[in-house]
């Protein structure tokens, strides 16, 4: 039996740095809002909401925009909006990306406190490929741009081969 190579996902596709983001979390949390912002912030947008996730290569996931939502993004209380034709350059949007991160929007305040000394970043399974994914908690005046921003640069920084949590946890043991 053939497995499945292609699926659909709610969240916002980004490309950030030109890594490709896979923003999720529950309905209302503020993840097209995070989107349009990281837009603003000379980042592009892939696809809000109807995102198709697509491993036909057995060895990436591609993040893909669906049909018409193409260069469109939801934001609540005002409808859908044209990121292309308001941003007038047609560069801010790209019509899909190889899936290097998952960043999870949660509102788990516990994650806020939790063990500093814990690992960073999880793993999410998708289509039978084993994505990273960070969870972000949402907290009052966090810059959620900047913080997505800075876990992929973090995320960069492990891909050359530099873990700065695990280096200043052994730093901090060192020193007890």
């Amino acid at each position: 039996m053939d497995k499945q190579i292609k699926t659909n996902l709610h969240g916002v596709a980004m490309s950030v740095f030109g890594y490709g983001v896979l923003i999720t979390g529950c309905s209302g949390v503020g993840k097209s809002d995070l989107g349009l912002e990281l837009v603003d912030r000379g980042h592009k947008l892939i696809a809000d909401d109807f995102i198709v996730i697509d491993n036909a290569s057995h060895h990436n996931i591609m993040l893909a925009a669906e049909g018409c939502s193409k260069h469109f993004l939801h934001l609540r209380g005002l409808g859908f909006i044209n990121i292309d034709a308001m941003y007038s350059n047609f560069t801010s949007t790209m019509f899909s990306s190889k899936l290097d991160l998952i960043i999870e929007l949660s509102t788990d305040d516990n994650l806020l406190n939790k063990d500093i000394t814990q690992p960073l970043m999880l793993k999410e399974d998708i289509l039978d490929i084993k994505v990273n994914k960070f969870i972000l908690p949402l907290g009052a005046r966090r810059n959620l741009a900047l913080i997505v921003e800075i876990y992929v640069k973090y995320y960069k920084q492990l891909q050359n081969g530099y873990d700065a949590h695990h280096d200043f946890l052994e730093y901090a043991a060192s020193i007890k």
